[in-house]
């Protein structure tokens, strides 16, 4: 069984000393004393080094592999806008889940060098055609924008939604 607590403490010892004169031994004085609370508590070394699993029981790689296999899945299913009864819902943790790997803001070419975080835009608000004052939060791939409205909306109106490029321009 992993003890990632152990080896964050041993990690974490070993960085605040970096700075420090003599963090050599500091740090192998951490590593010692964690050893020594290892071999009091029955544990074994190997536990300490390599586990080789995660606490959900999947090895590293296969994890990774996993995630990614059912990311195209999740994006079918997330929504395209955030509503306040979505707090600490499913559905809500991944629409703010959205990220893409692609280059975007200020050193980016094409559309997602268009806006960037933070610009205040004006965008369209879902399929009405008005368009609303909204906070660029992020670009989410797709020539989609997450972004925040901080006009006045309608009661019971998204808190956030995504945007395609076409439907937005900077105030």
């Amino acid at each position: 069984m992993c003890r990632p607590v152990l080896l964050a403490m041993v990690v974490a010892a070993q960085t605040r000393s970096a700075g420090r004169r003599r963090s050599a031994v500091k740090g192998a004085a951490t590593v010692l004393a964690t050893l020594t609370v290892f071999a009091m508590t029955g544990h074994r070394l190997s536990s300490l080094i390599v586990c080789g699993r995660h606490l959900a029981g999947q090895r590293p790689w296969e994890s990774s592999a996993s995630l990614k296999a059912t990311e195209s899945q999740v994006d079918a299913e997330v929504p395209r806008q955030y509503f306040k009864e979505m707090r600490n819902t499913d559905a809500g943790n991944a629409f703010w889940r959205r990220r893409t790997d692609d280059k975007w803001g200020e050193f980016a070419e094409g559309n997602p060098g268009k806006f960037d975080k933070d610009d205040l835009v004006e965008a369209v608000y879902d399929d009405t055609g008005t368009s609303y004052c909204a906070q660029v939060v992020r670009y989410v791939g797709n020539d989609d924008w997450l972004v925040l409205w901080v006009d006045d909306l309608p009661e019971e109106s998204a808190q956030a939604s995504v945007v395609a490029t076409a439907d937005m321009k900077h105030i």
